[in-house]
C-alpha cells in the first residue's frame, strides 16, 4: 500500500523495476475501504505520515504481517503551535486529557517497523 498523502488530490503511484512481475497488489492508500481488503495478507504500507501509520495500524489488527516502510523517521506534529505555545504544553496537559477520549484501537501483534 503506497500512503503518499489521503487528500493529496491525485493519487501518486510511483513505479518501480520489477513492478510487472511483482504478483500482489499494489494499492494507494485513497483505495483502502475496510480492513477485510488486508485480511491474512502480507502488507508493506510505504509511507511515514499519518495516512501510512492510520493503514499501518488497521493492517496489523488483520494481517497476516504488516511491515512499515520508510527512508527516515519524522515527528508529523509542530513543536510550537502557532509557532509560540510549545505542543507538549497544549497537549500533554490534564484539561486536554479531559477532552480527548483515549485511543483504544489494535497494535496487532504482526507489527514491524523498519526504517
Amino acid at each position: 500500500m503506497v500512503a503518499t498523502g489521503l487528500y493529496s488530490g491525485r493519487p501518486h503511484m510511483p513505479t518501480f523495476p520489477g513492478r510487472e512481475r511483482f504478483g500482489g497488489e499494489v494499492m494507494h492508500v485513497s483505495s483502502f475501504q475496510s480492513p477485510e481488503q488486508l485480511a491474512g495478507r502480507k502488507v508493506v504500507v510505504v509511507g511515514f505520515g499519518k495516512s501510512a501509520t492510520d493503514a499501518a495500524l488497521e493492517s496489523a489488527a488483520v494481517a497476516e504481517r504488516t511491515t512499515l516502510a520508510f527512508r527516515e523517521p519524522n515527528w508529523p506534529v509542530p513543536q510550537k503551535l502557532l509557532g509560540v505555545l510549545p505542543f507538549k504544553w497544549a497537549m500533554l496537559s490534564r484539561l486536554t486529557s479531559a477532552l480527548i477520549a483515549p485511543y483504544t484501537g489494535h497494535h496487532g501483534p504482526s507489527t514491524r517497523c523498519i526504517p
